[in-house]
């Protein structure tokens, strides 16, 4: 992988973050009605009918939130990979992270499309597998990161913690709350920021 093509991908995973918070702000903003953005949950910002209201202007921002991310995160994987190529080991664990993290791209994609309100079980069931291949990706490169004499530490760090908190969100009782799952959505998102911006110092 030549360099502009890193530098393509290290950009690709700033303007991923960028553009999923954009939208995301928009569609509250011509929400029908009021959105709570402390007790009501992403996916609402999807639905296609909203209190009886049709709503295809979130339903479409919403999409182009979760799709834009998803579309920049797949040139972005390809270039963090690019930093592991030796030793042999870690070539192939980077691998298996971006590999991972391109399908979780997949699955952010579908969420979008698939609305909580017509289709919530293949929403619910995307989202999920979404959360599942970005925190496996990220608990990979951290492992990677770690094995890297040339990475910081505090990187791989940053991506354990990411992922405790989506673990104690989805599994610990009575952190299950909307607020939550934003902190979870919009870390594990920004994780590629924070990994674009080594990205950037490195090439």
């Amino acid at each position: 992988m030549n360099l502009s093509r890193q530098r393509i991908g290290a950009l690709c995973g700033l303007l991923g973050p960028a553009l999923f918070s954009l939208f995301i702000a928009l569609a509250i903003l011509v929400y029908p009605g009021e959105y709570n953005f402390f007790l009501d949950h992403l996916s609402n910002l999807g639905l296609t009918e909203t209190g009886g209201v049709p709503s295809p202007l979130n339903y479409l921002l919403l999409a182009l939130a979760f799709s834009s991310a998803a579309v920049c995160m797949v040139p972005f994987w390809w270039s963090l990979r690019s930093l592991f190529n030796e030793p042999k080991r870690l070539y192939h664990t980077s691998l298996i992270g971006s590999v991972s993290g391109i399908i979780s791209a997949v699955f952010l994609s579908a969420s979008a499309f698939l609305p909580g309100n017509l289709l919530f079980e293949q929403h619910r069931w995307a989202a999920i597998c979404f959360f599942f291949f970005l925190s496996s990706a990220i608990l990979v490169y951290s492992y990677a990161i770690l094995a890297h004499t040339d990475y910081e530490n505090p990187y791989a760090l940053i991506g354990v913690i990411f992922v405790a908190i989506l673990y104690v969100h989805a599994f610990v009782p009575g952190f299950d709350s909307p607020l939550i799952q934003k902190v979870v959505m919009f870390s594990l998102i920004s994780w590629t920021a924070i990994q674009a911006i080594k990205v950037n110092r490195t090439i």
